[in-house]
């Protein structure tokens, strides 16, 4: 079964649920799509600095 198409509302809980530290692997299993369609999601949907921050601190925790 192809992954379905996210919707605005299941983004931005996507994006809450990573700020929160759910694991890439985990959110792309809830939400039915990639681990790479989660990072470009919130990539996409936070300013730059945001994410670089967001990233810094989820290595340094091994929250991938």
């Amino acid at each position: 079964m192809p992954p379905h198409r996210l919707s605005e509302s299941e983004k931005q809980d996507l994006v809450g649920r990573y700020k929160s530290g759910e694991s890439t692997a985990a959110l792309a299993e809830a939400f039915g799509c990639s681990s790479s369609a989660v990072t470009r999601t919130v990539k996409a949907l936070l300013p730059p600095e945001a994410y670089a921050a967001l990233k810094a601190s989820r290595l340094k925790t091994g929250t991938v």
